[in-house]
């Protein structure tokens, strides 16, 4: 994302399109001039599982151990 672009960030869109930050014409347009990238994905897999001990409810400093 360039510095132009951040005005369109995911996050905050609605909100700039709420407060005048961008008008929803300029929205649209930055939409349709976005690269099509769908051919380009990769599919990976994953394996998740549960850790066997349970993770730390508080801050840890250095010197404390799992």
């Amino acid at each position: 994302m360039t510095i132009d672009d951040s005005r369109f960030d995911k996050r905050i869109i609605q909100k700039s399109l709420t407060n005048g930050g961008i008008t929803r014409k300029e929205y649209e347009r930055y939409l349709g001039a976005l690269k099509d990238l769908s051919g380009e994905l990769d599919v990976c897999e994953a394996k998740l599982s549960r850790l066997s001990k349970k993770l730390p409810t508080k801050v840890m400093d250095e010197e404390d151990e799992l």
